[in-house]
């Protein structure tokens, strides 16, 4: 069962980006942590995406199959609890720096 994937991305990887040049000493943590936060979210929310294609496609063929199904469902369910998860931690980020400042 293929799927297409979007333009730009092999199978679960990130187009490479060029990255800005990174600040020195104490800047760095909060700059990196800020990268690594936005790449994760692209990638999960861009597996989310083809997952829930992935379902779409699989209710569409004759016969159904079930089993293949739930697993996708329960794949989709673990991505968006991730998606959800990194969403608190990012918050929790930035009030602890806007505390800080």
């Amino acid at each position: 069962m293929e799927t297409e994937e979007p333009k730009g991305y092999g199978k679960f990887k990130q187009p490479i980006d060029p990255l800005p040049a990174a600040p020195t000493a104490p800047a760095a943590l909060p700059y990196w942590r800020g990268i690594v936060t936005q790449t994760t979210m692209a990638y999960l929310e861009q597996r989310y995406i083809v997952l829930e294609k992935e379902i779409a496609n699989a209710l569409h063929q004759s016969p159904t199959d079930d089993l293949a199904i739930a697993d996708l469902k329960h794949r989709k369910s673990i991505i968006a609890d991730e998606i959800q998860h990194n969403r608190r931690l990012v918050e929790r980020f930035r009030k602890l720096t806007a505390s800080a400042h």
